[in-house]
C-alpha cells in the first residue's frame, strides 16, 4: 500500500452536494487573495504562504481520515508554517545571491516571512506573540512529521507558480525535519522586528510612530484569514454598487416624507421640528459633498434631529459617487440602540441589513457553516455591529476575528454614539480607527451629540459636518446642591406623576431601593398602579387614564427581560398613560424614548446630557426640568464612585455643576466642551497609545481583546428560567396584540426551543450541563443554542454567586430557586449586602 496520496489527488474538505474540493484549488485560491507572484517580494513570500497554508491536509492520515470528526485528523497549521520556513528561506536567499535584493532587503523579507509563519501557525486559533523561538516549538514530533505527505508532488504543485523553486532539489520529509531543527538557531535573528524598523521608516518615509501604526493593522493576516475561510465556504464577497445606493437614496427619501405626515396627524404642532430634521438633514449632505475625501468625519446633531437618517443619507451619497463602493456598516454601542437602528436602516433604504452581535444566531431559520461565515465576515450591503464586535476586528485576539476586516476597505463607517468607549481606551480606539482608514481606504463618520475630542489620539482632527439649525432648549436642567437620600429622589418621581417621568441611578441597588419607595408611595395614595407583570395581559381595549405604570431596569434582568420592559415603556409612552421609570444607565443613551419629567443621580457631565436626550425628545411642549440631585446613598455615601471610576471626570463635573444652579440645553453643550477640556488635560488617556510599540514588534498580546468597555470587576453568568414558557407566550400574545412590528426575540426563542425539543426554560439549562446532548451539535447548532442560554443569563458579582448552585464543572451556574428572580425588578432586590456596589 502506497504510503502517500498523489498530491493531485488531495482534497481539503469532504464532499458536499456532488462539489468536490481539492486541496491545489484551495491553496490557488488563498495565495491569490493574499499575495501575488509578480508584485513585490513581501507580496509573493504572502503567495507562496497561501500555498502552504494547508500543505499537510495532503497527508494521508487527514486524507483517510476526510470524512471522519475533525479531531481525528493530525493538526496541519505547524507543519504548513514548517514547510513554509523551508520554501521561504530559499527563495530569501535565492534573490540575495540573484542580487536581486541588498543586506537591508533581505532582513526586512525574513521579517515578513516570519510574520508568515506566525499567521499559518495561527490561523485556526489564538493569535500569539512573535518570540524568541519558532512557534512550533512545544508540538510533539508527530505533529510535525511529513512522512506520509507527496512532497514531490507538491514541489513541482508550487513550483508552476513561483518559478525560482523549480532550480530547487525536492526535499524528503527528513530534509523538512532537519531544517526545522536548525531553523531555531536562526529565529532569533529571523524574527528581530525591531532592528528592520528603521529600514522601514526610511523607505517608506515614515515616522517611527506612524509606522507601528500601520504595522499593527492586521490586513495582511485578515486577507489571508479571509481568503480561507470564503473559498472554502464558496463565499462571494458583497457590494453595494452605485446603481443600488442610488435606489435606496430614493426609498430613504419617500420613507422620511411618509413619516414626516404620520408624525402630523398624529401632532399637528410637529411642523417645526419636521422642518428642521429635513433643514440638518440637507445641510449635512452638503457639507459632507463640499469635503467628499476626507477620512474622518463628525457629525453632532442635537438629540431628536435624526442623527441615524443623516448619516444613512451621507453614507449612500459616498456609495453613489463610488467613493465607497463596498458596504455601509453601523456600530452602536448596544444591541437595544443597534435593533431600533437596523430596523429604521432596513425600512428606510429597503436594502438587505445583516445583523451582528453575540446574539445573532438566536434563530430558528436553518443555518449552515456558511451562513454563520456571512454573518461574521459582514457579507451584505449594509451591517449593523456592536462596539463589541468592531473592536475585535481592530484588536483581535483570535484568526478568526479578522475575517471582517476585508470588509472594512472602502466602506463607509457610521460610528453611532462613541462616547460611551471607556475614556482610557478613546485614543487608542481613534488612532486605530485613523489607521484602518488610511489603510483600507474607508470613510469614518462618528455621530453623537457629544462627541468626546480627537486631538489627544495624535492624529489630524475630523472634518466638522455643522449645520445651521438650532432647537429651542427642550429642556433645562437644575442642580440642586442640597445632599438627597432614596426618600428624596422618590418623591420628585411621585410629584411629577400623572406626566410621565423617569428618573436614573447610578447602580442597581439605589435604582431598586428608589423603586421600593416609589411603588410604596403611589400605592399609600390608593392610586391604581400596574407594574410588568399586569402589563403582559394589558391590549390595547383595556387602557385606563387613571393606571399609574411603574417600571424598573437595570444590569441585573436576562436579556429578554430587558428588552421586554422597555418595549412595554415605549408603548405605555406612546399611549400618554401616567408612567414612572426607575432606572440605570440602560436607557441614557440611544433609546427612543421621551419623558415628561427627568431625575438624574449626580454622575459625570456627558451621561447627564445623555440622560436629558429622554426628556422632550422630540420637542413636544416648552422646555421641561431635568433635575440632577447630589444624591448620597443613605444620605451618606457617593455611590457613583463605584461606577465612574475617574476621580478626575467625577471632579470636574462637581466644579461645573457648583457654577451654576441652572442652565439650558444648548448651555448645556458647552459645559460639555469645559468637561472634555478639563479632563482631559489632567489626564489625556494616552497611556495605550505606548503599546504600538510593543505590538509592532511582535507582542501582539498587549492588544489582542482589547474591548470598548473597561471590565474592572469580576463577573461570573448565572442562568434564571425567567420568563418561564407560559410567559412567553403572554408575552408574545401581547407584542401582536399590542405592539405586532416587535417581538421577534420572544418568536424565536420559543421556536428556538422548539427545534431542541426543550419543553420549558428550565430544560435549557438542563440541556447546558448535559455533555451527551452538547456533544451531539454540530457547529452551528451550538451557536444557536448558546445564543438560546445568552437569553435567559444575568452577569453577577462574586458576593452574589450565594444566590446560585455551586459548581467546579460549568462555568454558567444556575440559579437556586426561580422565585428569587423577580418580574418587577429581576435580582436586583437581593442587592444590599455587599460593601460596595458594583452593579449597573
Amino acid at each position: 500500500m502506497s504510503m502517500v496520496i498523489p498530491f493531485s489527488q488531495c482534497k481539503a474538505r469532504p464532499d458536499e452536494d456532488g462539489h468536490q474540493f481539492w486541496l491545489k484549488d484551495h491553496l490557488v485560491a488563498v495565495a491569490k487573495g493574499w499575495g501575488k507572484t509578480d508584485g513585490l517580494y513581501r507580496e509573493r513570500l504572502f503567495f507562496l504562504g497561501g500555498l502552504c497554508h494547508d500543505v499537510a491536509k495532503g497527508r494521508k492520515k487527514w486524507q483517510d481520515n476526510l470524512d471522519g470528526p475533525k479531531g481525528s485528523r493530525p493538526p496541519h497549521a505547524a507543519p504548513g508554517a514548517l514547510v513554509y520556513s523551508f520554501y521561504a528561506a530559499r527563495i530569501i536567499d535565492f534573490w540575495r545571491d540573484q542580487g536581486k535584493i541588498d543586506r537591508n532587503q533581505e532582513q526586512v523579507l525574513k521579517v515578513v516571512a516570519v510574520q508568515v509563519i506566525r499567521d499559518i501557525f495561527d490561523h485556526h486559533g489564538e493569535l500569539g506573540d512573535i518570540e524568541q523561538d519558532v512557534p512550533w516549538l512545544h508540538m510533539p514530533g508527530k505533529n510535525l512529521s511529513l512522512y506520509d505527505l507527496d512532497l514531490d508532488g507538491f514541489h513541482r504543485f508550487i513550483s508552476g507558480y513561483i518559478h525560482e523553486i523549480s532550480s530547487f532539489d525536492k526535499p524528503s520529509f527528513e530534509i523538512i525535519e532537519q531544517w526545522g531543527k536548525s531553523f531555531r538557531k536562526s529565529w532569533p535573528r529571523w524574527a528581530n522586528i525591531g532592528r528592520v524598523i528603521p529600514k522601514l521608516c526610511s523607505s517608506l518615509s515614515l515616522n517611527k510612530l506612524d509606522l507601528e501604526k500601520k504595522m499593527c493593522i492586521r490586513n495582511d493576516t485578515a486577507r489571508f484569514i479571509s481568503a480561507d475561510r470564503l473559498h472554502a465556504a464558496r463565499i462571494t464577497e458583497v457590494y453595494l454598487e452605485p446603481k443600488s445606493a442610488h435606489e435606496a437614496v430614493a426609498r430613504l427619501d419617500t420613507y422620511c416624507g411618509e413619516k414626516a405626515a404620520s408624525l402630523l396627524r398624529q401632532d399637528p404642532g410637529a411642523q417645526e421640528i419636521i422642518e428642521r430634521r429635513a433643514t440638518a438633514q440637507a445641510q449635512s449632505l452638503q457639507q459632507y459633498r463640499n469635503r467628499p475625501t476626507e477620512r474622518f468625519y463628525a457629525l453632532s446633531l442635537p438629540t431628536g434631529l435624526g442623527k441615524t437618517l443623516t448619516s444613512l443619507r451621507i453614507a449612500l451619497q459616498a456609495c453613489v459617487e463610488g467613493r465607497c463602493h463596498r458596504i455601509i456598516i453601523y456600530a452602536a454601542p448596544y444591541i437595544s440602540i443597534l435593533s431600533q437602528a437596523t430596523n429604521e436602516i432596513r425600512n428606510a433604504t429597503g436594502l438587505e441589513v445583516l445583523q451582528h452581535h453575540h446574539l445573532s444566531m438566536l434563530s430558528e431559520d436553518e443555518f449552515d457553516d456558511k451562513d454563520v461565515l456571512i454573518i461574521e465576515s459582514w457579507q451584505a450591503p449594509v451591517v449593523t455591529t456592536t462596539f463589541n464586535q468592531l473592536f475585535r476586528a481592530l484588536f483581535p485576539y483570535r484568526a478568526q476575528d479578522l475575517v471582517r476586516m476585508p470588509a472594512m476597505e472602502k466602506a463607509f463607517i457610521i460610528i453611532d454614539e462613541p462616547q460611551i468607549i471607556d475614556s482610557t481606551t478613546w485614543n487608542l480606539f481613534l488612532a486605530q480607527m485613523n489607521t484602518v482608514a488610511q489603510e483600507l481606504d474607508c470613510q469614518v463618520l462618528f455621530i453623537s451629540a457629544t462627541l468626546p475630542p480627537f486631538e489627544y489620539a495624535g492624529i489630524e482632527p475630523p472634518y466638522d459636518i455643522k449645520t445651521t439649525v438650532r432647537v429651542p432648549s427642550r429642556y433645562y436642567m437644575q442642580y440642586l446642591n442640597d445632599i438627597a437620600a432614596e426618600n428624596d429622589v422618590a418623591e420628585g418621581v411621585t410629584t411629577a406623576l400623572p406626566l410621565s417621568v423617569c428618573a436614573i441611578m447610578n447602580t442597581v441597588r439605589d435604582a431598586g431601593e428608589v423603586y421600593r419607595q416609589v411603588k410604596d408611595r403611589i400605592k399609600s395614595k390608593q392610586s391604581c398602579l400596574l407594574n410588568l407583570d399586569e402589563i403582559i395581559h394589558l391590549d390595547r381595549k383595556s387602557i385606563q387614564d387613571s393606571k399609574t405604570m411603574l417600571f424598573n431596569l437595570n444590569g441585573l434582568m436576562t436579556p429578554i427581560h430587558k428588552d421586554f420592559t422597555i418595549d412595554a415603556i415605549s408603548w405605555c409612552l406612546q399611549h400618554k398613560m401616567a408612567t414612572a421609570v426607575i432606572s440605570t444607565q440602560i436607557i441614557e443613551a440611544g433609546v427612543d424614548l421621551s419623558f415628561h419629567r427627568g431625575i438624574r443621580a449626580r454622575a459625570i457631565h456627558p451621561s447627564h446630557i445623555q440622560f436629558a436626550g429622554r426628556v422632550n425628545r422630540h420637542g413636544e411642549g416648552d422646555a421641561v426640568a431635568v433635575i440632577i440631585m447630589n444624591f448620597l446613598r443613605d444620605g451618606k455615601m457617593d455611590s457613583r464612585k463605584w461606577v465612574y471610576t475617574s476621580s478626575i471626570e467625577r471632579e470636574e463635573t462637581d466644579s461645573l455643576l457648583g457654577q451654576c444652579d441652572g442652565w439650558d440645553e444648548a448651555t448645556s453643550l458647552t459645559m460639555l466642551y469645559k468637561y472634555y477640556k478639563a479632563t482631559f488635560e489632567r489626564n489625556p488617556n494616552t497611556t495605550l497609545l505606548n503599546y504600538y510599540s510593543r505590538a509592532a514588534i511582535g507582542q501582539w498580546s498587549v492588544f489582542a481583546g482589547i474591548e470598548p468597555f473597561s471590565k474592572w470587576y469580576p463577573t461570573i453568568s448565572v442562568f434564571v428560567p425567567w420568563p418561564d414558557t407560559n410567559t412567553l407566550t403572554a408575552i408574545l400574545d401581547w407584542y401582536r396584540d399590542c405592539l405586532p412590528e416587535k417581538g421577534s426575540t420572544v418568536q424565536r426563542v420559543l421556536r428556538l426551543m422548539a427545534r431542541f425539543g426543550i419543553r420549558s426554560v428550565e430544560e435549557i439549562y438542563e440541556k447546558y450541563v448535559d455533555r451527551e446532548f452538547r456533544k451531539s451539535l454540530d457547529f452551528v447548532q451550538r451557536k444557536q443554542f448558546m445564543a438560546l442560554l445568552q437569553q435567559f443569563l444575568v452577569s453577577v458579582g462574586e458576593k452574589m454567586t450565594g444566590f446560585a448552585y455551586p459548581t467546579l464543572e460549568y462555568p454558567i451556574l444556575c440559579l437556586r430557586d426561580a422565585n428569587l428572580y423577580s418580574i418587577e425588578t429581576g435580582l436586583a432586590h437581593l442587592v444590599g449586602q455587599e460593601d460596595r456596589e458594583i452593579y449597573f
